[in-house]
């Protein structure tokens, strides 16, 4: 099942480069991650709106759930290298 198809007028098609200093970009990234957004839905949200999207997480549990994902990464990495070797 694929991704459904847009109509031709909800198409994104124009491009907008911006340039933004590391910590603008690392408060962009902080305000998407926490909203549960893309950085890029999170400015264009922000933009026509003039709001800043709805927080879904604090910054706190963010930073903690990434650090949860890292390990869960590497358990994985783990568990199918050593699964690898019994087989």
């Amino acid at each position: 099942m694929g991704r459904p198809t847009l109509q031709e007028e909800e198409k994104r098609i124009i491009q907008v480069n911006i340039r933004l200093t590391k910590d603008e970009n690392d408060t962009v990234l902080n305000y998407a991650e926490a909203s549960g957004m893309t950085p890029a839905n999170w400015i264009r949200q922000k933009a026509f709106t003039g709001r800043f999207p709805t927080i879904k997480l604090s910054p706190v549990n963010a930073s903690l759930y990434r650090e949860l994902h890292k390990v869960g990464v590497n358990l994985n990495q783990a568990v199918k290298q050593l699964g690898a070797h019994f087989n």
